[in-house]
């Protein structure tokens, strides 16, 4: 599977924007009093916008990797660093170091606020910079490489197959201009990386 090639083609691909297909359908009603509405306050946005990037995800609600109507929420991490279009299975490096601390009583100190907020389901966030000691060369000859931690919800029409089955794939975001983040409607991917993500 060669990453860096599909995010490029992906990136082509979005640039003939279809804003019909692509706004947010089925809003959870929660989601209108909630910090979450700010993704669907930032579509428009995101659509004409945003940027094309791999995330990872951290956890989601479990009703989403399988089939159903509703959308849920998820929180994931990514990266505007170019080394993660070819590298996306190292965001999963930092996306399963968090994880596996979940529901402990003695995580690392630099992402307790991190595992607390994935522990509480509840608890949206966006854009939130990691430790930056998570992707920090071990050799110091690469410059720091920024990763966020942030939440979305996740739209089945916009997914193959209307379900989640990979933890890897690409997200519109802009985070220094925009909250929040959606995942890149699938009408855009590769044929390759549909095929990745909807593979058993």
């Amino acid at each position: 599977m060669f990453f860096e090639e599909n995010i490029k083609m992906m990136r082509k691909n979005f640039l003939a924007k279809n804003p019909s297909k692509d706004i947010l359908k089925k809003q959870p009603s929660w989601t209108h009093s909630h910090i979450s509405r700010a993704q669907y306050d930032d579509q428009h946005q995101l659509i004409s916008s945003g940027k094309i990037y791999y995330a990872c995800l951290i956890q989601a609600n479990m009703k989403i990797f399988k089939r159903g109507t509703n959308n849920y929420g998820a929180c994931i991490v990514y990266s505007e660093d170019p080394y993660f279009d070819e590298n996306p299975d190292e965001l999963a490096l930092v996306a399963q170091e968090i994880y596996k601390y979940k529901g402990t009583d003695n995580p690392p100190p630099d992402i307790k606020h991190f595992v607390d907020m994935i522990t509480d389901e509840r608890v949206y966030a966006y854009n939130e910079k990691l430790p930056s000691r998570m992707t920090q060369d071990p050799f110091g000859v690469d410059k720091e490489k920024v990763v966020y931690y942030t939440t979305l919800i996740i739209h089945r029409h916009h997914i193959p197959k209307k379900r989640l089955m990979r933890s890897i794939f690409p997200i519109i975001t802009s985070p220094a201009n925009l909250k929040s983040c959606m995942i890149l409607p699938s009408h855009y991917w590769t044929k390759e990386f549909t095929a990745f993500y909807s593979e058993k």
